[in-house]
């Protein structure tokens, strides 16, 4: 999840970065592919962080016998 929000914070950093040059972010195509790759970044962080939680919770996660 930490890694997750270092990109979230990162990557809009980057797009600020390519806007210096006018018609740069939009003719840059990684740039483009990975932002919409990247759309899905927000959501899988918070249920893998809810599954794992929720599973370490569980009685058979214990060590006590």
């Amino acid at each position: 999840m930490a890694g997750a929000g270092v990109l979230l914070i990162l990557f809009p950093l980057l797009g600020m970065w390519l806007m210096r040059r006018p018609g740069r972010l939009e003719r840059t195509r990684w740039f483009n592919r990975a932002a919409i790759a990247g759309s899905s970044c927000r959501s899988s962080p918070n249920w893998t962080g809810w599954i794992f939680t929720e599973v370490g919770r569980q009685p058979w996660s214990s060590t006590a016998c």
